[in-house]
């Protein structure tokens, strides 16, 4: 192997800020097409895929103001960026992440909002995160890719509690719905909050799902992630 062939296949990874404390990562790994990519930052963990370039482009919420990302590959091959982030204080972050098919939803219920109102946040009803930036309330990021093996995935609730027009609270629970892949198994997740941009250490915890009779239910879990008590700017 001569060495230009070595040097094409170097991975390297940028990251800019965007709107609402967000980073945009690029990644390219030019002899990795298709290849599984766990991405780690501040402890939250989540692995996504390249695609058939060997390109990964994913935007990332920040949980620090220096906010470093290392992105590995199987081979053991990595690439890391550090990116200023200085509008994190301006934003709080409640993060639930886990390993495996685990069916996990994390929701938030804004200022009262009902199930399936406008208020309510979710990976069905996610909004972007320009409706945080202007300070209307709160939006959901999902990362990772469901379709690995042993996939890990991440849902990040975001909400501009520096800038909110409104005041009130905001509802944070996290579903589980038993299915055919999780049920009667042990299900471990971590919750990560941030707040005045200090991400708290993840919080882990075992689950036990209810057993196959119960497939298509819905557990609700309340006191996992913590409300968010919002005061109007």
């Amino acid at each position: 192997a001569d060495r230009t062939a070595a040097d094409d296949c170097l991975i390297d990874m940028t990251g800019e800020t965007r709107a609402a404390a967000m980073v945009a990562l690029h990644l390219i790994a030019p002899c990795a097409p298709g290849a599984r990519v766990t991405l780690k930052h501040a402890g939250m963990v989540f692995a996504a895929r390249t695609d058939d370039t060997g390109a990964l482009d994913v935007e990332v919420p920040a949980l620090a103001e220096t906010a470093n990302f290392l992105a590995m590959l199987e081979d053991g091959n990595g690439a890391a960026v550090e990116v200023d982030v200085d509008t994190l204080a301006f934003y709080d972050r409640s993060v639930v992440q886990w390993q495996g098919d685990a069916g996990v939803e994390l929701h938030a219920l804004e200022f009262g909002a009902g199930w399936e109102d406008a208020g309510h946040v979710w990976s069905g009803a996610p909004r972007d995160a320009t409706v945080a930036a202007r300070g209307e309330g709160g939006f959901l990021t999902r990362l990772g890719d469901a379709t690995l093996d042993h996939p890990q995935i991440a849902e990040v609730y975001t909400f501009p509690t520096g800038t909110a027009k409104t005041a009130g609270d905001i509802a944070l629970s996290v579903e589980i719905e038993v299915t055919q892949a999780n049920c009667g198994q042990e299900l471990t997740a971590s919750v990560i909050e941030v707040a005045e941009a200090h991400a708290d250490k993840p919080g882990a915890l075992t689950l036990s799902v209810p057993g196959c009779d119960a497939v298509g239910d819905f557990i609700q879990l309340k006191n996992l992630v913590r409300d968010l008590k919002v005061a109007a700017r």
